[in-house]
């Protein structure tokens, strides 16, 4: 028995068709072929009465102890969600190109926990690493983030520790609104320590995520997610403290490749990272506030 709900019926047959192997997650190419069979077949409940191969129908059977449990978790699930696809007219403009696709690469779904509405609100993307332990960073973070809010953006991040968090929390303690961007599906939770922030973000403003309910989570899901986060945000992109080696560099090279603004906080820059020097000429500098 599916689901009778649109929402979770759709999210349940999106999951189903992961599970048996005729769509994949995460990678640009498999976000490609959904898009494509999302637009020829409408729903992912139709793909999934429509497109299975002999194999795949084979492995519903195999797997069904594992699609049963998709559909427990879905009914069970203690808060409503939307599924909006790229046929959708509540999928978000900032995430299509002129002709109606979505942009090259991007999930052609997004499962929505909250105020859908702040996605037209205009915005800007604040990420950064998760080790954000320098009173400078945090303290110069914070004073562009005063100044994001004042001039009304909503501010988008990925729920992670440090800069995420500080930007989600920075906005919601000073009268602004927030939209996370998750690198797990909405009935996942990580990091375990910003459970109960997931929850008020859920109920207050918005949480979004590219993932089914119920779909595992593997590392490279959270830097995929990095295209929706710069996607979503029409101002631009702020970077409060990124090395070399910080999963940010994901966003970094997405922003420059949607063509949207970046701004690096100064302090980046005395750092002697290399990512700095490679993208001279492709960012602003946001000078540091001199005591």
């Amino acid at each position: 028995m599916t689901p009778s709900n649109p929402h979770k019926r759709e999210s349940f047959y999106h999951a189903a068709l992961v599970t048996v192997g005729a769509l994949g997650l995460a990678s640009e190419a498999a976000n490609r072929r959904t898009a494509e069979l999302l637009k020829e077949c409408g729903t992912f409940e139709e793909i999934y009465r429509e497109k299975l191969t002999s194999a795949q129908k084979e492995s519903a059977w195999t797997k069904k102890k594992k699609l049963d449990k998709i559909v427990r978790t879905l009914e069970k699930l203690p808060f409503p969600f939307q599924a909006v696809t790229i046929n959708s007219p509540n999928y978000p403009a900032s995430l299509k190109t002129v002709d109606g696709n979505p942009i090259d690469g991007i999930s052609p779904v997004l499962y929505l926990r909250g105020d859908s509405s702040l996605l037209n609100f205009p915005s800007i993307a604040v990420v950064g690493t998760r080790r954000l332990e320098d009173h400078i960073d945090i303290s110069e973070g914070e004073r562009v983030l005063n100044g994001c809010i004042e001039r009304g953006y909503l501010v988008v991040s990925g729920l992670a520790l440090g800069c995420d968090t500080l930007a989600h929390k920075y906005a919601l303690e000073h009268g602004g609104r927030t939209v996370a961007v998750l690198g797990t599906p909405l009935d996942r939770y990580y990091p375990k320590e910003n459970r109960t922030f997931q929850d008020q973000i859920g109920s207050d403003n918005l949480l979004v995520s590219p993932y089914p309910i119920s779909a595992e989570t593997f590392p490279s899901y959270f830097a995929h997610r990095n295209s929706i986060t710069v996607g979503l945000s029409s101002e631009g992109v702020i970077i409060i403290r990124s090395d070399d080696r910080s999963g940010t560099q994901h966003a970094v090279r997405e922003t420059l490749k949607q063509g949207k603004k970046l701004f690096v906080l100064e302090n980046n820059l005395h750092q002697g990272y290399g990512w700095t020097e490679k993208y001279t000429g492709r960012y602003e500098v946001v000078p540091r506030l001199k005591s």
